[in-house]
């Protein structure tokens, strides 16, 4: 769905996952897989939110 990148050089993509809910992967700068979480309704919505507020905000530095 959607690849955010942090001021840290992190990285974070959205995808959709089973049950309707959204699944977010966050990787290091050097690309390995840090976390993988899910979450659903407004937790999924809030947290989209935040990553692209971050997003622009590293887009400024």
């Amino acid at each position: 769905m959607a690849n955010y990148t942090l001021t840290n050089g992190y990285t974070v993509t959205t995808s959709d996952a089973p049950g309707g809910g959204t699944e977010f992967v966050t990787k290091c700068p050097a690309g390995d897989v840090i976390s993988s979480v899910t979450f659903h309704g407004m937790d999924a919505a809030e947290l989209e939110r935040d990553l692209i507020v971050a997003n622009r905000l590293a887009a400024m530095a």
